[in-house]
């Protein structure tokens, strides 16, 4: 690590460490079995698949196809009395295939230039491109409805088949994009009932069959979400009655476009920050004392975006009604969904494991009674899964997961079958979390508190007495330290003597490192000549919450810093003259232009925020009286 500029060998600790709790039963480890791969294909990642004539299809990525747009592959299909998975030879082989829909022993193909069906029963090959009025080259999803073939492009174009002919008909409105100065294209598409479902990464649209509009919506998929950040969307799947499973980031959400009913199922955000090195070393060798650098920097940054996001959750807060916990759960989701299939009355649902992004989870849900049936872990990203009558298939990203294959079955009928006594619905009882919670250790309980926007309780576990015991650890003196800034507390003496106690108690700690830039609570020094004429205001009894984007007089939470009570009258002097940009802030092309070109700007930004704010020019004019503005 680095302390105070000087190397050691000591590869940061977890960091603000917090148990994630396990709240489906897990399955028992399924038995596994994959497919066998030609040596001379090696397989990347399955990025779709589909059923089709009793066989499974797949869109296959291999290391060498760099130039494959987006999610899509080569097609790939699985024969079943040699359990061999190869590609397809023949015209099919040269295209990269962007949506797959098995549609009894016909599958459509989504292609490069345009839309293609794949007769399985006589193995012939039906092209759809302009002359049949398909003008796509980029479909994202293929369904059916009412015995009308629909496919969607990229930019919103969609097309339908009318029963009885081979040709397609354009609809008369493309799907709206949410921001139509920068259209963002379509990423997947879905059927349900009479409804159509286009949804991309920040967009959703939905249509009636019947209906020559789209409906726009966004806003109630993001309702009750602990993370502060709208979510990013990332598959969906229809349920067969008319509503639609969604997959985001921040969970699994169900809607009806009908009805404009929604489910929500947010995953929590992790506000542990890894330790360790961060990387393999060969035997053999040591790290270098960069090495301990670079992870000394990357957990202090993690701190310092922790730090930010409780800021941020603080002010978001404020502004509701009902606030949010960012850290106590409202579903039973481990992590982010990143594919879907409706298998049925059952829901199969991948997920990230936790902030492990290349460990996954299989889900199984009964749809009608929304309970949870099991789990089971997957050691790679998922991209796709599928069904048939005896396995479920799971497609995966393998390219930074040695010894995982990117293809492979599991038993499905022993999974499905599991006693309904043991499935779980999703809400989760309060005495169940209160328990839970309650078996903590008393410093995870403190940073559930910290950063659970309960202040008082963080002080009642780690100080009982009124006064942190001699001997505590460095986070838990950080944690006591800016428990009391304007977004806990508002204790600035507090502040100030926990901080102490960490240079005293803690030098080498990275938390010294990050509380040696706090800035006082107190007034600002006065200016030469200048008396104490004009009484100090009294504290609010509501201290505002300080904003670090938008006020100028905002500290940056994560490192400590807290607004001043008292304004420097010359800091408003140089404001008022230097910053060009009316920002409240003067960066460094400003602050050159007051003291000069060889002027320490680094030295100044004491926040390392790559500007100076009131405080710390207050802090530089108190530095140097003699400064000119």
């Amino acid at each position: 690590m680095l302390s105070a500029g000087q190397p050691t060998n000591a590869a940061p600790a977890d960091v603000f460490a917090l148990r994630r709790f396990e709240w489906i039963p897990a399955f028992k480890s399924p038995r596994t079995v994959a497919p066998l791969v030609p040596r001379r294909f090696p397989v990347a990642s399955v990025q779709l698949m589909d059923m089709a004539g009793g066989q499974l299809w797949a869109a296959v990525r291999s290391p060498a196809q760099t130039n494959v747009p987006g999610t899509s592959g080569r097609l790939w299909k699985l024969q079943d009395r040699t359990g061999l998975l190869e590609p397809v030879p023949g015209p099919l082989e040269q295209h990269s295939i962007t949506a797959l829909f098995g549609n009894s022993d016909i599958l459509w193909l989504g292609l490069n230039g345009g839309l293609a069906s794949l007769d399985l029963s006589r193995n012939v090959i039906h092209p759809f491109g302009p002359a049949q009025g398909v003008v796509s080259t980029n479909i994202v999803g293929i369904g059916s409805m009412d015995s009308t073939l629909v496919a969607l492009g990229r930019m919103g174009l969609l097309w339908g088949m009318v029963p009885g002919t081979d040709s397609f008909v354009r609809a008369s409105a493309s799907a709206p994009a949410s921001d139509p100065r920068a259209p963002e294209p379509w990423e997947w598409f879905a059927t349900s009932g009479d409804w159509m479902l286009a949804v991309s990464t920040n967009s959703i649209a939905a249509r009636h069959f019947r209906s020559p509009q789209w409906l726009p919506m966004r806003d109630e998929l993001a309702n009750g979400s602990p993370h502060l950040n709208p979510p990013r969307f990332t598959c969906v799947v229809g349920d067969g009655e008319g509503g639609f499973w969604v997959g985001s980031d921040a969970g699994l959400h169900w809607i009806n476009p009908e009805s404009n009913v929604v489910e929500n199922r947010f995953c929590l955000p992790s506000v542990t920050v890894p330790g360790g090195l961060g990387m393999s070393v060969a035997p053999g060798f040591q790290p270098t004392a960069a090495a301990y650098g670079l992870a000394r920097e990357r957990v202090t940054q993690g701190i310092r975006d922790r730090m930010r996001d409780r800021a941020r959750h603080a002010r978001a807060n404020a502004r509701l009604q009902h606030p949010i916990s960012p850290l106590l759960p409202t579903s039973r989701m481990p992590g982010g969904v990143t594919a879907l299939h409706r298998d049925g009355r059952f829901l199969w649902v991948a997920t990230q494991d936790g902030a492990h992004l290349l460990r996954s989870r299989v889900l199984l849900m009964h749809q009608p009674g929304r309970r949870w049936v099991g789990w089971f872990p997957v050691n790679a990203p998922i991209r796709c899964l599928a069904t048939d009558a005896q396995h479920l298939w799971v497609g995966a990203d393998v390219t930074r997961s040695s010894g995982v294959s990117p293809l492979f079955s599991v038993d499905r009928l022993a999974l499905i079958s599991a006693p309904q006594s043991q499935w779980i619905a999703d809400a989760i009882a309060e005495e169940d979390l209160a328990e839970r919670l309650a078996a903590l250790p008393v410093k995870e309980r403190a940073v559930l508190a910290f950063f659970g926007g309960q202040p008082a309780k963080v002080v009642e576990l780690l100080a009982p007495t009124g006064d942190a015991a001699p001997g505590v650890d460095a986070e838990s003196l950080f944690l006591l330290a800016f428990v009391n800034d304007a977004v806990g507390l508002h204790q600035p003496d507090a502040l100030e003597h926990y901080v102490d106690r960490l240079r005293t108690e803690h030098p080498d700690s990275l938390f010294t490192e990050l509380a040696s830039v706090v800035r006082s609570a107190r007034p600002a020094p006065l200016a030469p000549g200048e008396t104490a004429s004009t009484p100090e205001p009294p504290a609010p009894t509501a201290p505002p919450i300080p904003d670090t984007n938008e006020s100028p007089a905002a500290i940056d939470t994560p490192t400590g810093s807290v607004v001043p009570t008292v304004t420097d009258r010359r800091t408003d002097a140089v404001l008022a003259k230097r910053d060009l940009g009316k920002d409240g802030r003067l960066n460094a092309v400003e602050f050159r232009l007051w003291r000069g070109p060889r002027a320490d700007f680094k030295a100044a930004d004491t926040n390392g925020d790559g500007q100076l704010d009131a405080g710390e020019i207050g802090q530089l004019l108190s530095s140097d009286p003699a400064t000119a503005q």
